[in-house]
């Protein structure tokens, strides 16, 4: 509905792109730095003065690293296998949660989601290629 005097702004979001897959899988799956340091000074709201977190040390800063490379590695892995399917941002975040902890699980599991014609739960998602064609008869 279009009103004298408002702006409506139309928005299309389309299908998940390849680029798109692999931002949300690293977005989903990668370690916020020092979430366990705040989390804890979150905790200790008696304090009167809370000390800022330490620097994180070499050795950490490795891991850390090494653990990017792996979620990107990951990411790759993951979006090559859905890149012929036509999904949403949405059935893929669904998905991820399945996984919430798991991203090496999660690429294992993926080929058997595609399979199943991406069920969630209890209710069954109608992929989007499937949709369309109930769509446009």
């Amino acid at each position: 509905m279009l009103t004298p005097g408002r702006c409506d702004v139309w928005f299309e979001f389309t299908h998940a792109d390849n680029e798109q897959v692999v931002a949300a899988f690293k977005h989903f799956y990668l370690p916020l730095p020092r979430i366990a340091e705040t989390i804890k000074l979150s905790q200790r709201a008696d304090e009167q003065s809370r000390a800022p977190a330490k620097p994180a040390s070499p050795d950490e800063e490795e891991d850390r690293t090494e653990k990017e490379k792996h979620i990107d590695e990951l990411a790759r892995r993951f979006a090559a296998k859905v890149e012929k399917e036509v999904l949403t941002i949405a059935q893929l975040q669904g998905f991820f949660l399945r996984y919430r902890n798991k991203p090496d699980e999660v690429v294992d599991a993926v080929d058997d989601w595609i399979a199943s014609g991406y069920e969630q739960g209890a209710a069954r998602m109608v992929p989007a290629r499937q949709q369309q064609a109930i769509d446009d008869p």
